[in-house]
């Protein structure tokens, strides 16, 4: 019963947030209003039976009821509006050369160190990001794709635009279609606890869209919808399920054996998940972290996350078999994804798992695949929350042994930012 009651309410919140009704932000900034209104009145109340005045002085004690009460809710604010101040500063000196100061913004947005209503000037930020993403900065569009989940909270219709674009990214060189891959996960990964996500979001046929398979895309990218519509389909289980048969169609024709069994592998996991004994789901994972087959051992590493909340000392298991150095270096990568990351960075504040998530997020900072490396530095932001000390140690660490020099930079400025917060 509990579990249709969930269904139900996740079902009328997205259909609320997809007719673009953003109630926690408007409750946010009415409980401020209101909050200044009667403490306003309460001043006007207080001072009027104090002094026993009347007339124009109860109004002038109202007044200066409102502004004291408009000075405390600006002073509470004043923290959070740095996040404010940072944007402007980076959209002064875009056209000044300031790609740093833009991919500190992206960090900040990609570890959810920010709320909608601390943004401004977004509409230059936007036209900013739709140029980044047809250019040739293979890292910077990267980096926005990671953010799309946060862009979504500050301009939906112009998030969506930029998903489109780099739904058909391609990189010659190496990457290929990992960015495309990294747009269909961003569909259902909170911006930040708690945040709506971009499935609440966007409207059905703009995420049927986002993930239909298209020529060129790799095996990854079938994962990722696979994974997806297994969220998906909590809020539309018929548009899911056609979309579902396309890709099994999509992949018969496009993959080898090996991917093929590895995405029907992932299905059935996926499908196991959906009951209610969560140990058949870590014998199957520890199944197929064995297999013989590359493919569906990356599939598992993608999903270890699924036990997580019953067994993290036993995802944590996983994760270490899955970045040992033998291991294929796609079988290594998922581990220092935006959200396994994440999921070390709170068990390191642990008390039974924080020497398993040192370890290991010690290992990704070391590892000797230059993007495992970076996507693991991405959410320094959230370590940042955790255990300064032992962040400040990452930017040292990086600052004497990284050869990448994006890397090195954002180190740096993360470093200074600490070190001036200490000083």
């Amino acid at each position: 019963m509990r579990t249709k009651w969930r269904k139900f309410g996740r079902i009328v919140i997205s259909t609320i947030r997809r007719k673009g009704f953003d109630i926690w932000d408007r409750l946010g900034l009415y409980a401020e209003l209101l909050a200044i209104l009667v403490i306003g009145m309460f001043f006007f109340v207080v001072i009027s039976i104090r002094f026993h005045i009347g007339g124009p002085s109860d109004w002038a004690a109202f007044a200066g009821g409102i502004i004291l009460a408009a000075t405390t809710v600006f002073l509470t604010r004043r923290r959070s509006r740095q996040q404010a101040i940072l944007i402007e500063v980076v959209i002064s000196y875009l056209i000044a050369g300031g790609r740093p100061l833009l991919d500190h913004l992206l960090g900040k947005l990609i570890a959810g160190r920010w709320r909608r209503k601390h943004i401004r000037s977004g509409d230059t930020l936007f036209n900013v990001l739709d140029e980044l993403c047809q250019g040739p900065d293979w890292e910077m569009r990267r980096r926005i794709s990671e953010a799309l989940s946060a862009l979504g909270q500050i301009d939906v219709n112009r998030t969506l635009r930029i998903a489109k674009l780099l739904r058909e990214d391609w990189d010659d060189s190496k990457m290929h279609s990992d960015v495309r891959r990294r747009v269909v996960e961003e569909l259902r990964i909170p911006a930040w606890p708690g945040a709506p996500l971009l499935l609440d979001k966007f409207k059905t046929e703009d995420i049927a869209s986002l993930l239909q398979l298209r020529e060129k895309d790799q095996v990854y990218v079938a994962m990722a919808v696979c994974e997806t519509l297994h969220e998906w389909e909590i809020i539309d289980p018929k548009r899911s399920g056609e979309i579902r048969n396309d890709l099994l169609e999509f992949c018969l024709r496009t993959f080898s054996q090996d991917e093929l069994q590895a995405i029907k592998d992932l299905l059935e996991l996926l499908e196991l998940s959906k009951g209610k004994n969560i140990l058949e789901v870590v014998q199957r994972l520890e199944e197929m972290s064995t297999s013989n087959n590359t493919f569906t051992r990356i599939a598992a590493c993608r999903n270890v996350l699924l036990i997580s909340d019953r067994f993290p000392s036993k995802a944590l298991n996983l994760m270490r078999l899955f970045i040992d150095p033998g291991q294929h270096k796609h079988v290594r990568r998922p581990v220092a994804r935006e959200e396994s990351a994440a999921f070390l960075i709170k068990m390191i504040a642990s008390k039974d798992c924080s020497l398993q998530a040192n370890e290991i997020l010690w290992d990704l900072l070391k590892d000797k695949d230059s993007t495992i490396r970076i996507a693991a530095f991405d959410m320094a932001e959230m370590l940042r929350d955790k255990n300064k000390d032992m962040l400040l140690q990452v930017c040292d660490f990086i600052a004497a042994n990284e050869s990448s020099a994006i890397l090195m930079e954002r180190a740096q400025h993360v470093r200074q930012e600490l070190l001036t917060d200490s000083g």
